[in-house]
């Protein structure tokens, strides 16, 4: 996925801890190496936790958008 795309994209955590389940990535890091992180923030808490990129591909993880 392309920097322009993932920023600012939403994403839903299959399993949330912490009534954290909706989240909006506000930077990536590392982005040149070949596992790019994805910092998401928490809509509820705003808390932020870093992911590989890849995870967001895994649907058993994350889901795209904000879903229910």
């Amino acid at each position: 996925m392309s920097r322009q795309r993932l920023t600012n994209s939403k994403w839903t955590a299959v399993h949330p801890g912490r009534r954290e389940k909706h989240f909006i990535v506000v930077d990536l890091t590392h982005q040149r190496s070949e596992n790019p992180l994805a910092v998401l923030e928490a809509v509820l808490t705003k808390d932020r936790v870093s992911v590989p990129v890849a995870h967001l591909q895994d649907r058993d993880k994350w889901l795209p958008g904000w879903r229910r």
